[in-house]
């Protein structure tokens, strides 16, 4: 079978998907619900990629199991301020 046969080969798309959209002009912009690309690291809030897989109807996986599978694809949690 294809590796988007399964729930986290369709996560890994629907998460590629997510990061095709425009992406931020700085870090402000974060706040529009973009991602930002700064030293080939790649920033976005949670919130916005629950709300991307929600609008696409995509309910397989936890937030706990989709931070998993970030985790194996060296994602790390990062905070900043944004606009204080």
């Amino acid at each position: 079978a294809p590796e988007d046969a399964g729930v986290e080969g369709q996560f890994m798309e629907l998460f590629a998907q997510f990061l095709r959209r425009p992406e931020a002009k700085n870090r402000d912009q974060l706040l529009m619900g973009k991602h930002w690309i700064e030293n080939d690291r790649v920033f976005f809030r949670s919130a916005d990629l629950m709300d991307f897989l929600d609008k696409k109807r995509f309910r397989d996986l936890s937030s706990r199991e989709i931070w998993a599978i970030l985790r194996g694809i060296k994602a790390e949690h990062h905070q900043f301020n944004i606009k204080n």
